[in-house]
């Protein structure tokens, strides 16, 4: 565990000695300007050309963090129109901290950091030396706060399938879909949520995905009685504009011996017979 207090010396040191021979000089990366999550691909691309500058990003603890004392260090995804950009953390007082925390950390940028200690593997990552953290476990408030959001309460029972949406709400980089699926029948059924189909201009917008987020998955399967809801995340969409949200549901579920071989995939698909299938459809203007 030395080697946590090693990594941590190294980091304060580096922004001491590039703060102290910079302190008379005119620099064009004064620390002056508090960098967010809009500059994190120029930043990662040239970390060393930002030592020292003040920083503040949302992002989630990616490992689990290692303690001596009080100095804690962990590998952190800052997230960046969707794309999880890791960097290298190490902070005081962390002891509070467990992988997947979601956190706001302000800090300075070390610049180009081994992540050995973390990833058992020599990789080069941004360094961030975090004077404060605070745990938030917000998603949407921290990282995708919507811009605006259209209430569509509507649902549809359709022999015993009940399939509706609640809401929509637009983001800057992606849109969020709240479904609602109830089981009214005496069978069990399923949901697929990859059959749920966004629609804006005559175009399917694509399903998306983050590890941030961490919107709870539903079990496929859905038991007579069982009500459950489920937010779907899509690629960023108008919201000045129409949407259509359309899906299929299996009625009848999964039979023993229904599945067929598809020469399209070469793989296995579950055969649905069209009549079983219940189409539901909203149009959100």
């Amino acid at each position: 565990m030395k080697k946590i207090l090693s990594f941590l010396l190294v980091i304060i040191l580096s922004i001491s000695i590039i703060g102290c021979s910079s302190s008379n000089e005119e620099s064009s990366n004064s620390n002056s300007e508090i960098i967010s999550s809009k500059k994190i691909e120029e930043i990662c691309s040239n970390p060393d050309k930002f030592r020292t500058q003040d920083i503040e990003l949302y992002g989630r603890v990616s490992t689990t963090p290692k303690h001596e004392g009080d100095d804690t260090i962990f590998g952190f995804n800052a997230l960046n129109n969707n794309d999880l950009t890791n960097f290298i953390v190490a902070t005081k007082n962390g002891t509070t901290l467990n992988k997947d925390d979601i956190i706001y950390i302000k800090g300075k940028i070390s610049g180009s950091s081994n992540g050995e200690i973390l990833y058992g593997r020599d990789i080069s990552l941004t360094g961030i030396y975090a004077t404060d953290f605070n745990k938030t476990n917000d998603y949407i408030k921290d990282f995708a706060p919507s811009i605006e959001t259209k209430n569509v309460d509507k649902e549809e029972n359709k022999d015993g399938y009940n399939f509706g949406v609640n809401k929509v709400e637009f983001a800057e980089n992606e849109t969020r879909v709240y479904i609602k699926v109830g089981n009214k029948s005496n069978k069990n059924f399923r949901f697929d949520p990859y059959k749920v189909h966004l629609i804006q201009n005559n175009k399917l917008i694509e399903q998306s995905y983050n590890f941030t987020s961490n919107f709870k998955e539903l079990n496929s399967e859905i038991m007579p009685g069982e009500v459950k809801e489920v937010i779907l995340l899509y690629e960023k969409t108008n919201p000045k504009e129409a949407l259509a949200v359309s899906y299929k549901g299996d009625l009848k579920g999964v039979k023993e011996g229904a599945e067929l071989f598809s020469t399209n995939t070469n793989e296995y698909e579950l055969y649905v017979d069209p009549r079983d299938e219940k189409h539901f459809f909203y149009e959100i203007k």
